[in-house]
């Protein structure tokens, strides 16, 4: 099979989404990262997404769905439920009314939230759960191809599983070339880094499942109280909900994190061919002028000033270049904070380290 990058012309926008429609499998690109799409509906299109990524039946994916302008956020639950896609049964009113408020403030949007799944949600989607995990891209062609296409989709990254996520067309092209017949070409993600996924159980109480590119802080302050995270441990290899396995989007090559430049010179080997991710450009000058003889084959610098939004959306491409690069072992500078996307960047940098 030859895999073609589409330009997103309104004929190849239509084409995909008959292709969808259909059962077949492709790569569309949305404001996080490139994803593997197929249609929910379609159990051999959702079988052949986890045969191309080689994904494990027991990870869960995630469902997306359309928007409509026209929709306020209870009408949004109550078309889902329509759909028999989720089952608002048992909600208390403070359970929907949280719902409700961040669908209104994240939708469409890079936020995921689980709900107890309909009946139309089959168990291979969701990996057994009683739950699905349910997001409203933004990316304009996403949103073009589910209208098109009239049907929710199922989208994982777009490639191979615990892999680093593909932020660009040719990302999807170098993982799954020859499996998947389109990658339709969004150019770079603008976000770079996957969805927040968040939980609200029957009787309100809220989780944080994975971090991402909702800050929690910015949920807290649209919800008005603290948010409890649950990604802090890292340690399962049983998901609750897709991305959080302890290990994933992992470089091919060891990789090791450090904090402070100090603590990479403890770690450092000279004798060894090694690229460098540094968060910003005053901590290379650090590193180069402690190690002049230090035997870089590549580095990188996810932001020259310490912006966390553009570290984010560098982070994979960074990673993705490292990985590529003629090095024997990859370093990796965690944030110096655990806040807002800061706290994204280091939860995908522990899952990809040794």
């Amino acid at each position: 099979m030859k895999t073609q990058i589409l330009p997103p012309t309104t004929e190849n926008l239509q084409m995909v989404s008959e292709q969808i429609k259909n059962g077949s499998i492709g790569a569309l690109p949305t404001e996080t990262v490139y994803g593997l799409a197929g249609n929910l509906r379609n159990e051999q299109s959702i079988l052949n997404i986890f045969q191309t990524k080689n994904r494990p039946s027991f990870d869960p994916l995630i469902v997306h769905t359309a928007y409509d302008p026209e929709l306020n956020a209870k009408q949004v639950l109550y078309k889902l439920e329509d759909k028999n896609l989720i089952n608002l049964n048992g909600f208390s009113s403070d359970a929907l009314l949280k719902t409700e408020n961040l669908i209104e403030a994240f939708w469409p949007g890079a936020l995921t939230l689980i709900f107890p799944k309909g009946d139309e949600v089959s168990d291979l989607i969701t990996s057994g759960l009683n739950t699905v995990a349910l997001r409203m891209p933004k990316h304009p062609y996403f949103q073009e191809v589910l209208k098109r296409s009239q049907c929710e989709i199922c989208a994982p990254s777009a490639n191979r599983f615990g892999r680093i996520s593909p932020t660009q067309s040719n990302h999807v092209l170098t993982e799954l070339e020859g499996k998947i017949p389109w990658i339709l070409d969004g150019g770079n993600c603008k976000i770079g880094i996957e969805s927040t996924i968040v939980f609200i159980n029957l009787t309100g109480e809220v989780q944080l499942l994975r971090p991402g590119a909702i800050e929690k802080e910015k949920i807290e302050e649209i919800l008005n109280e603290p948010v409890v995270s649950s990604c802090s441990n890292i340690k399962s290899n049983k998901p609750l909900s897709p991305g959080t396995l302890k290990s994933h989007y992992a470089p091919k090559k060891p990789l090791f994190l450090f904090h402070s430049t100090s603590e990479l010179s403890t770690q450092f080997d000279c004798n060894k061919k090694t690229a460098i991710l540094f968060f910003q450009e005053n901590d290379l000058e650090q590193f180069t002028q402690a190690h002049k003889e230090a035997n870089l084959s590549c580095y990188q610098i996810l932001t020259k000033n310490g912006e966390p939004a553009v570290a984010a959306k560098n982070l994979f491409a960074s990673l993705r270049t490292l990985d590529e690069s003629t090095a024997e072992i990859l370093y990796a500078q965690t944030c110096p904070t655990n806040k807002g996307l800061e706290f994204a960047i280091n939860d995908r940098l522990k899952r990809a380290a040794c």
